[in-house]
């Protein structure tokens, strides 16, 4: 639930912020730019389970623009 809409736009600020440094740097800082937010808008990503939804979207694109292959999902978040 998601009342004033601060958790939404939280998600889409930080979601908009990693997708532009993945394909600017190849890198994804999701923890650091979920904190850079939260100190910046109180509430944002104010749960795990949007946490878990940004690497989800995270994860769909950049197998779906070909910077990673699926396979290799799996070794990349244990390394």
């Amino acid at each position: 639930m998601c009342p004033t809409g601060i958790h939404r736009a939280g998600t889409l600020a930080v979601l908009d912020i990693v997708l532009d440094r993945v394909d600017a740097e190849k890198k994804v800082g999701l923890s650091e730019t979920v904190s850079i937010i939260r100190k910046q808008r109180y509430g944002c990503v104010a749960s795990f389970q949007h946490y878990l939804h940004l690497l989800e979207l995270i994860q769909h694109y950049i197998v779906s623009s070909g910077l990673v292959d699926v396979s290799q999902i799996g070794r990349l978040s244990s390394s």
